[in-house]
């Protein structure tokens, strides 16, 4: 029932971030006190790129998400009684990969997996469509004569 609850408020707030996500006027300009805190506690490194509140919200999604699977690890094979011990744990765990510079770590190595997937996809894309398009520029006139004699002969046959 604990489970269901976290759960449900953590949907409750997700389902709350997300339209903000399109809020342009707070993410133009954030306050720079919420920056602040969440710089100190994420380790995000702004230096070489513009601070964006979107990033944080990523990493805040990430830090969750770690936090529930370490608890949840610890759940079932661990030896507390208390269910509330493990998520003490998987937070304490998940707030010191946040403070390391983990969490950005992570964010960064998955955005540039997920990119390169996306490239890969786009060549596969690319070179599927010059193959398709060869192969019906040197079939279509041996297609185009099957397809008139394949409609003669229906004609002839009704």
């Amino acid at each position: 029932m604990k489970v269901f609850i976290i759960v449900l408020g953590l949907f409750l707030i997700l389902s709350f971030i997300i339209p903000l996500v399109n809020a342009e006027s707070f993410f133009d300009q954030p306050p720079e006190v919420i920056i602040k805190a969440l710089n100190a506690f994420f380790r995000i490194d702004t230096s070489y790129m513009e601070s964006d509140i979107r990033l944080y919200i990523v990493a805040l999604i990430i830090f969750v998400l770690i936090m529930f699977i370490i608890s949840d690890i610890f759940n079932r094979f661990g030896f507390f009684k208390n269910q509330m011990t493990d998520y003490v744990i998987g937070f304490a765990i998940a707030s010191i990969v946040a403070l390391t510079g983990g969490i950005f770590w992570l964010t960064l190595r998955l955005m540039q997996l997920l990119s390169v997937f996306g490239v890969i996809a786009v060549v596969v894309i690319l070179i599927t469509a010059f193959l398709a398009a060869l192969a019906i520029h040197s079939g279509i006139d041996r297609f185009a004569q099957w397809a008139l004699q394949r409609r003669s002969h229906m004609a002839q046959h009704q």
